[in-house]
């Protein structure tokens, strides 16, 4: 009698564990899994194509890119947006106009600070801006030269940012400061005024 009331102690001493085992194994991969949240028009969503993802120092997602609303109706006219997302819902951002034409890409960098610089394409040139994300003030950023810029490129180093410009002309890098400021990186600019040549840049890797 003894030897069967302990053998059945320990075959419910080892179911016990066995139960408490997959229940926590359970309960960690719940934990652990990856779960999908959709976003569409219930929550505001209203872009079609983002173009650049970035969290603010209040945990605010934004997010840059085509809005999903035609222009005029227009069969693949669109305009450039900015959302932000707290948690529940997306929140459109106003953006600034260039020649009262809306901007037609729009991407965001964030600096260490906590604003954003903001890279505008309006029709055939680019604008700078500086954003403050919680007072959602834009402010144009002066360019060095005043032609026409086809492109801008920002890529963060150190306590700065180097910055490409490209004009019809002539392609140049320089150092952009928090105060705003730009100096020459390099006095020589890449691309010669007179090549007819095109530089497009999409990464930075800085040696010391």
């Amino acid at each position: 009698m003894f030897f069967k009331r302990k053998v059945l102690f320990i075959f419910f001493f080892i179911a016990f564990c066995y139960t408490k085992n997959y229940f926590a194994q359970n309960s960690t991969a719940d934990k652990n899994a990856i779960k999908l949240k959709k976003f569409d028009s219930q929550t505001n969503y209203k872009i079609f194509k983002p173009n650049s993802l970035v969290f603010d120092d209040l945990g605010w997602l934004w997010i840059s890119g085509i809005n999903l609303k035609l222009v005029n109706e227009e069969i693949n006219n669109r305009s450039a947006i900015i959302q932000r997302y707290d948690g529940n819902r997306f929140y459109t951002v106003k953006v600034p106009f260039f020649l009262n034409t809306k901007p037609t890409e729009i991407e965001l960098i964030k600096r260490q600070d906590g604003k954003f610089y903001c890279i505008f394409k309006f029709k055939n040139q680019k604008k700078l801006f500086l954003l403050n994300p919680e007072t959602l003030v834009f402010q144009e950023i002066k360019l060095p030269f005043s032609e026409k810029h086809q492109d801008i490129c920002l890529f963060s180093y150190k306590n700065y940012f180097i910055v490409f410009l490209r004009s019809n002309e002539e392609t140049k890098i320089y150092r952009l400061n928090k105060q705003l400021q730009f100096s020459l990186f390099n006095k020589k600019p890449i691309i010669p005024k007179d090549e007819k040549t095109i530089a497009y840049f999409n990464n930075f890797i800085g040696l010391d």
